[in-house]
């Protein structure tokens, strides 16, 4: 299913990211949640461990599309 062309999806998928970054940076909303400001470091964890993920299902997509082809 191609996000982009569900309007719902595509602008849901948006809202949620923009309330987690609000969540994390608005000082407001950082007392009522209890978060902290992230770091540059703890910034670069997280998107290495998305970007992992991401590279694992693509090599298992490569890995299935191989053996479907034998």
């Amino acid at each position: 299913m191609n996000p982009f062309r569900n309007p719902f999806i595509f602008y849901g998928m948006l809202a949620a990211f923009f309330a987690q970054l609000a969540v994390i940076d608005v000082p407001v909303l950082e007392r009522i949640f209890r978060t902290v400001p992230l770091t540059v470091v703890k910034w670069g964890e997280g998107g290495l461990s998305a970007l992992s993920v991401v590279v694992a299902v693509e090599i298992d997509k490569a890995v299935r599309r191989r053996r479907k082809l034998k």
